[in-house]
């Protein structure tokens, strides 16, 4: 019987385990990194995978923040986010990854992308964040910074 019980356990943990290719966080967590001359920090809960839900994540240059997660003049609220830095380290670009899961039509797993030049903390996309029509989607950021289909591909990645 202990058998049969640990075997289903087993079998639903590592099922439960296989559904996710992040880690689960038991607390929140802090962190922060450099992209160029671009900082980024702050605490996030529950799991890390291709994204993490942000608590108060925040986009530094020169001492001055130029983005943070909990911002409401947004369009829409950062519920999920990914962070990338691309480019070469002498023309790096700041990836901002946003979702967010409610019923809007801004959401339904629709992913905008917030473009910071990683040596001057300009954003570079998007042009307008306080109506939709303005948000930048893969496709818009792949235009920005010219890579083909790299945004793209991390879009992709985000849902699985």
């Amino acid at each position: 019987m202990k058998k049969i019980i640990f075997t289903a356990i087993f079998g639903l943990w590592a099922a439960q385990s296989m559904a996710y290719s992040g880690i689960s966080l038991n607390e929140d967590v802090s962190f922060s990194g450099k992209c160029g001359k671009v900082s980024v920090g702050g605490k996030i809960m529950g799991h890390i995978g291709t994204y993490f839900v942000p608590i108060d994540v925040t986009v530094m240059h020169g001492g001055k923040a130029i983005f943070r997660s909990d911002d409401e003049d947004r369009y829409m609220s950062a519920e999920h986010m990914s962070v990338n830095c691309l480019g070469t380290d002498e023309a790096p670009k700041l990836v901002v990854g946003l979702n967010c899961v409610a019923h809007a039509p801004v959401c339904g797993g629709k992913t905008w992308f917030y473009i910071f030049d990683g040596n001057t903390g300009a954003m570079l996309a998007p042009k307008d964040v306080k109506t939709e029509k303005g948000l930048c989607n893969a496709k818009c950021a792949d235009k920005v910074l010219g890579t083909g289909k790299t945004v793209q591909i991390i879009d992709q990645e985000r849902y699985k």
